[in-house]
């Protein structure tokens, strides 16, 4: 199982930090492929996402 911490960056994004493995984030390449958590940090653009809402809700 895969349990991420949400975390709300400075520019409004968000990073989602593995909870086991403190300093681990969930990022992809520009090709949309996963990135290894090993080699990905809080601060780089591969790990900053956005919320969007549903289609139809505002």
């Amino acid at each position: 199982d895969c349990i991420f911490t949400e975390i709300v960056l400075e520019n409004n994004y968000t990073a989602l930090q593995n909870a086991k493995y403190k300093g681990w984030y969930m990022a992809f390449t520009r090709k949309g492929r996963p990135r290894k958590a090993t080699q990905t940090r809080q601060h780089q653009r591969e790990a900053h996402f956005m919320k969007r809402l549903p289609r139809g809700h505002l």
